[in-house]
């Protein structure tokens, strides 16, 4: 697809949310420079989460045309929402993590889409990973499982020709995405409570439920060292991971759904123990303390969510992508 004339010129805005990111950040913000958009049009910004590691000062040497605003606290993946406030005159505003990479023309295919249909809320790049030597996904956008479970669209799949068309998807990655303004406008921000992981799935259902759209967009490329913050099956990514996703079931999902899954997890916690690996089940079991330390608040968003629902649960259900 082509962008169109009168998208062009659009201003966009980069946001590169950052904690410690040491020399991938500088790597990021190289990628971006080389982006094939008008200079004058595309403004990039770094959300700096409270870095120790000197990585905001970096940006002053490496890039001082780059706008640095910070955090006072580690806020986590919502720490976004400082540059999606107050977005002005831009036109679309894209997220990319500090440990991605863009290719030059990447953002040109997300501003094509975005602009061909104003129904479709979010536009999802093609993440592969950076570290292999034969390309592989890391995303191509975000599918829900029946049971609540959300997981990367492709995820190590080194077959791309079975991707290389555009599609519409359940949700979008915050690795590096390209939002409508109108679309945050209408559902809201990042939860958050939420600190990371799940929050952009979250996102994705509550515009869902508003009838918005996402399509996946192959054409653009960016590569993504999977989890280099966080790291993969961390203690710490477990308990996010788990926590949030009851969170995010019972802010958005049926009641049905949301009911059966926060039931289970106690039921998973204690299997983790039976089978010996204590690690596991005293992860869920302080998930679940978080989540029931949360719940009186998410029931509250729940409420709120379901007055300004228009798409019935049984159209997003159909979504879902059976276990």
């Amino acid at each position: 697809m082509s962008t169109p004339a009168s998208a062009v010129s659009a201003r966009v805005r980069v946001v590169v949310l950052n904690h410690n990111g040491g020399e991938r950040l500088v790597r990021c913000l190289d990628a971006l420079a080389r982006t094939e958009w008008p200079a004058e049009s595309l403004q990039i910004v770094v959300i700096d989460n409270a870095s120790t590691d000197g990585s905001d000062a970096a940006v002053a040497i490496s890039h001082p045309a780059i706008t640095v605003e910070h955090s006072p606290t580690n806020a986590g993946f919502p720490a976004n929402n400082l540059a999606l406030r107050d977005l002005g005159d831009v036109a679309y505003v894209a997220l990319v993590n500090n440990d991605a990479y863009v290719d030059p023309g990447w953002l040109a295919p997300l501003v094509a889409v975005l602009a061909a249909d104003a129904s479709v809320g979010a536009a999802n790049a093609m993440v592969l990973f950076a570290q292999t030597a034969v390309p592989t996904i890391n995303n191509a956008g975000v599918e829900v499982l029946r049971n609540g479970y959300g997981r990367d669209r492709g995820f190590g799949s080194t077959d791309l020709a079975s991707f290389a068309a555009e599609a519409d998807v359940f949700g979008w990655c915050g690795a590096a995405v390209l939002l409508r303004p109108a679309y945050l406008a209408d559902v809201g921000l990042f939860d958050e409570r939420f600190f990371l992981y799940y929050e952009d799935t979250d996102l994705s259902w509550r515009g869902q439920l508003r009838g918005w759209r996402y399509r996946f967009v192959p054409s653009s490329i960016v590569r993504h060292e999977h989890a280099a913050t966080a790291g993969s099956g961390s203690p710490m990514q477990l308990y996010y991971t788990e926590r949030n996703r009851l969170l995010m079931l019972v802010k958005n999902a049926p009641a049905r759904l949301a009911f059966a899954a926060v039931l289970r997890f106690p039921l998973s916690a204690a299997s983790y123990a039976l089978h010996g690996n204590a690690r596991r089940a005293w992860i869920h079991t302080r998930a679940y303390a978080g989540f029931v330390g949360l719940l009186v608040p998410t029931l509250r968003e729940r409420r709120r969510v379901r007055r300004r629902q228009t798409v019935d649960d049984a159209d997003v259900i159909r979504m879902l992508i059976d276990v």
